[in-house]
């Protein structure tokens, strides 16, 4: 893979069911994914807006610092959803996922999680079973103090019982959990 840099331009990928997209870096306005067993972005990531599509891509981001969404503080875009049933990698230590305009994780399997997802006051929901690398967590006040809801109704589970932490931010906002934390392994 290499660096994929055109920011005010589009790009749409179909690589068929057993292809598989490695990017170092990524800069572009859009990206599509139609169809692929897997994306990988080592690097970090800029996209205004990403579509995963509904097939069963597996997506990994593990670059230190990755935006998606426009680069307003206001969460007036389109919010970022994960439409993929593959699995979802957000980091793999310390990386930073700032969704401007929000970002909604309900259709994937699973959440490993290596990283923290921020937004600037905007709802972040999670539905799917999340494992931790490290330290990780959701953070909703990200230029805006007041926040927004946060809501978990996956399981949180750790990757090494007691060396995973997590924390959730959402200064006004309601953060809601349903899901069990650390019954599998602890955090």
């Amino acid at each position: 893979g290499g660096n994929l840099s055109g920011p005010n331009f589009g790009l749409t990928i179909d690589a068929g069911t057993g292809g598989a997209i490695s990017e170092q870096t990524i800069t572009l306005n859009r990206l599509t994914i139609t169809n692929a067993k897997s994306l990988a972005v080592s690097g970090n990531a800029t996209l205004s807006t990403l579509d995963t599509g509904t097939g069963s891509t597996a997506i990994s981001f593990t670059g230190s610092t990755n935006v998606f969404g426009s680069n307003s503080t206001t969460g007036a875009g389109s919010i970022t959803k994960f439409l993929n049933t593959g699995t979802l990698t957000l980091g793999d230590s310390g990386d930073d996922f700032l969704f401007n305009d929000g970002v909604d994780v309900n259709a994937v399997s699973s959440l490993t999680l290596g990283g923290t997802i921020r937004t600037p006051g905007v709802a972040v929901s999670i539905s799917r079973p999340i494992t931790l690398i490290g330290s990780g967590g959701v953070n909703t006040t990200a230029n805006t103090p007041g926040g927004a809801p946060i809501t978990v109704s996956g399981t949180i589970d750790g990757k090494t019982a007691g060396a995973d932490n997590v924390s959730f931010i959402a200064g006004n906002g309601n953060i809601n959990f349903s899901g069990a934390i650390g019954a599998s392994t602890a955090v």
